[in-house]
């Protein structure tokens, strides 16, 4: 399917990553490896917390469901992931933070490690769904 890409703003098939995607996600990984927090994502503490969060959250990417920017589907429920709004190598002890993570689909979570949807706006989803399960950390 062809998409405008959000890193080099051309048209291109979907499934294939353009040299600025690619560069960025690289770059990315540089600063994880080798670090206490790439530890801490081999761990069962992050892969029980993961799951919870996914469960609490219906597996459903929760940008999809606010139907913020790039959404297709508001029901999205495929290739999910739990993004942590600020990041472990930022700050280690929100690593576990129930309003320090939320479950979102790869492109969305693309948009939120680059910026493009700003932490307030996570926080506030991350928020509500605590406030719905009236949970906290």
């Amino acid at each position: 399917m062809l998409k405008s890409c959000s890193y080099c703003g051309r048209i291109h098939d979907s499934k294939k990553s353009c040299r600025q995607k690619r560069d960025a996600e690289q770059e990315r990984w540089n600063k994880r490896k080798a670090t206490k927090a790439l530890a801490f994502r081999r761990t069962n503490a992050w892969k029980d917390k993961s799951m919870e969060v996914r469960k609490r959250q219906h597996y459903m990417c929760v940008c999809c469901t606010h139907n913020l920017e790039g959404t297709t589907n508001m029901l999205n429920t495929k290739d999910l992931s739990v993004h942590h709004i600020v990041p472990v190598e930022e700050n280690y002890d929100l690593r576990l933070d129930n309003e320090n993570l939320i479950t979102v689909c790869n492109m969305h979570h693309e948009m939120c490690e680059a910026g493009k949807i700003g932490r307030g706006i996570q926080k506030q989803i991350a928020r509500e769904f605590l406030e719905e399960n009236d949970e906290h950390t």
